[in-house]
């Protein structure tokens, strides 16, 4: 029975990334079919790499004190959280920002994911985010 329940679990975790690889392909496909790829590519090879990877670095060092700012009004309310899963978080939520048509996708992926992490504090986490 027990082997039974393993394998019922293996075949669920293994239809979930097959699902998500497949939407994610049709997602990347639908963005290439949206641009046009010549243009795309000289923006891209005319771009100053310092300057690309100066933003990069800009990026990576302000995600930590964003994250432990979160984990600061979370402890406030009583949830407590580890700070690479918050900037794990802010990572994702900044990916989403960046496909979502919204300005607060962003934000909503994070409200997402922390209601997901935190059952029963959605309202909470919410008001973080926000805040």
């Amino acid at each position: 029975m027990m082997r039974r329940l393993r394998w019922s679990a293996m075949r669920r975790r293994l239809l979930r990334v097959v699902l998500t690889l497949g939407v994610t392909g049709l997602a990347v496909a639908y963005i290439v079919s949206k641009i046009d790829l010549s243009k795309t590519w000289h923006v891209i090879s005319h771009a100053s790499p310092g300057w690309f990877l100066l933003s990069l670095t800009i990026m990576g060092v302000t995600v930590w004190p964003m994250a432990w700012r979160w984990q600061m009004l979370l402890a406030a309310r009583g949830i407590h959280d580890r700070i690479a899963w918050l900037v794990r978080s802010y990572f994702t939520s900044y990916t989403a920002g960046q496909i979502l048509p919204t300005s607060i996708g962003g934000d909503a992926m994070r409200i997402y994911e922390g209601s997901k992490r935190h059952p029963g504090n959605t309202g909470t986490v919410a008001g973080t985010v926000l805040l």
